[in-house]
This record gives structure tokens, C-alpha cells and sequence, in this order.
């Protein structure tokens, strides 16, 4: 399930902490921590946001309007059909593991044919 969101600055400070990870991209730096790490976003400089555990993920793009993103929270079932493919994080951001884990998740058409219908950050092994 995925909703659409419209969220201030206030939003996201009330929901990053229902995650366990962060992966943010501000103009001059990329900071990938566990939530709980987080003192505060910087707002002004955010561009980019994903906030992720098993199962959830929140994810927030900076718009043209100052103090407001636009961005989706998603929860994935249990029995969900997917793929897990672990990625090798850069040297700086190995602080809290060596790789990031990646659910895709498959959509079948009519003919059978496979696309991936979504991606969700996972965890950090």
C-alpha cells in the first residue's frame, strides 16, 4: 500500500523517527545514518529523503515551494512476491554496514511479461 503525501518540514520531523534508517541528500552532502543518529534535518539544504525499516518506507522529494516536499509512504505485505539485492555501500557511508539491501517488486501483464512495479530500501547489513 502506498499513499501519496504533502508534507511541511513539521511533517517529516514527526515521522522520520517511525523509521530505523535515513538516507539523505542535501545540496552539499549525502548522510546515510539510523534515524535515532538524527539531531535535525536540515530543512533548507534537504533535496532528497529516504526513510526505510522492513516492510515501510517514507520517501520525500524538496519541491519548488519553500518548507514543503511531496513524496510517498509505503508498507509492503509479508507474503509480497519480490527480489532482494544487496548493493555495496561507498567507504564513507559504512558506518552502519558494508552493503544496503533493495526490494524490488514484480507486476505481470496480461501476457505474462515481468516489470518492477516498485523498489523499497530494506536495511543495511
Amino acid at each position: 500500500m502506498t499513499n501519496k503525501l504533502n508534507l511541511s518540514s513539521n511533517d517529516i520531523s514527526a515521522r522520520y523517527g517511525n523509521y530505523k534508517y535515513a538516507v539523505l541528500y542535501y545540496i552539499s552532502e549525502t548522510v546515510v545514518c539510523n534515524t535515532v543518529d538524527i539531531n535535525t534535518v536540515k530543512i533548507n539544504e534537504l533535496k532528497e529523503a529516504f526513510f526505510f525499516e522492513e516492510g515501510k518506507q517514507l520517501h520525500i522529494r524538496a519541491t519548488e515551494t519553500e518548507d514543503l516536499f511531496d513524496g510517498f509512504e509505503s508498507v509492503y505485505d509479508a507474503g509480497t512476491e519480490l527480489t532482494e539485492k544487496k548493493y555495496a555501500l561507498a567507504g564513507k557511508f559504512q558506518n552502519l554496514g558494508k552493503y544496503i539491501i533493495i526490494r524490488e517488486y514484480p507486476e505481470y501483464d496480461e501476457d505474462g511479461q515481468v516489470s518492477v512495479s516498485g523498489k523499497a530500501l530494506v536495511r543495511i547489513e
